[in-house]
């Protein structure tokens, strides 16, 4: 029976789930308009002693089609909603099937990055033994000037090397400098010593309270500043550069 009603109001051809959509909306538009019919023709029949014969007639005709339509829209609506239900399930399985296809696709195309991807790992895990390589030599060189130092004090030994951090990955510390100020302060004398000390001044009247108070310059010294530069790591101290394929060897850190 749903689909014969289906098929009476789409026909033979399966209908998407907005076209279902479109005629839900009219057929809820259909219900209020009758609803609206069945209120008026209600409405007329709670004044009989308004209305002549066949004013009586016509409202009891009006109330009695109007449920009708009402249930017959009502009947239709049941199925047209379980058909949109069903079509809405439909395409979100198609969706998802659409997907699925795309993404299939998608790994097909993988084995062009894998070898894009051995290729650069190759080259970036040739530049990490390099920097790794260098940075072990530097840091034996000073181990062994560590020792030197130690085992003859009073000796001429080479200053430290650098390490790869400190001198290209180190930004310099940011300095402000040392600065002299001269500002104008009040002192006043203690009552006890007559040594002048910095006095308190009141706002109102832009001086101490104490008429002994005095202004004078004074030069006052601010100290240097100094924030440490950002340091960063070795890139290698936290590569990992696993492999591409299954049996190879991971490119970095190498065995």
């Amino acid at each position: 029976m749903a689909m014969s009603i289906i098929t009476n109001l789409f026909g033979s051809k399966k209908p998407t789930s907005a076209q279902i959509a479109e005629r839900i909306a009219q057929h809820e538009a259909d219900r209020r308009r009758e609803e609206d019919r069945a209120a008026k023709a209600q409405a007329a029949l709670s004044d009989l002693a308004e209305l002549d014969d066949a004013e009586h007639v016509q409202a009891e005709a009006d109330a009695a089609a109007a449920a009708r339509a009402i249930v017959r829209t009502d009947a239709r609506l049941v199925e047209l909603r379980k058909a949109h239900a069903e079509a809405v399930k439909a395409d979100e399985r198609a969706a998802l099937k659409a997907r699925a296809e795309a993404a299939r696709k998608r790994v097909g195309e993988a084995q062009r990055h894998l070898a894009e991807y051995e290729e650069r790992a190759a080259r970036l895990a040739e530049s990490a033994a390099k920097l790794d390589a260098i940075n072990r030599e530097a840091a034996a060189v000073n181990a062994a000037i560590t020792a030197a130092r130690k085992a003859a004090p009073d000796g001429e030994h080479p200053a430290l090397v650098e390490s790869i951090a400190e001198r290209f990955l180190t930004e310099p510390d940011d300095v402000t400098p040392e600065r002299r100020v001269t500002e104008e302060v009040w002192e006043e004398p203690s009552y006890n010593t007559g040594r002048y000390t910095p006095s308190v001044v009141f706002s109102a009247s832009g001086r101490p309270q104490n008429v002994a108070a005095r202004k004078v310059t004074r030069e006052r010294v601010i100290p240097e500043k100094r924030r440490p530069g950002r340091r960063l790591t070795l890139p290698t101290m936290s590569l990992v550069l696993p492999a591409a394929r299954l049996g190879q060897e991971p490119f970095w850190p190498a065995g």
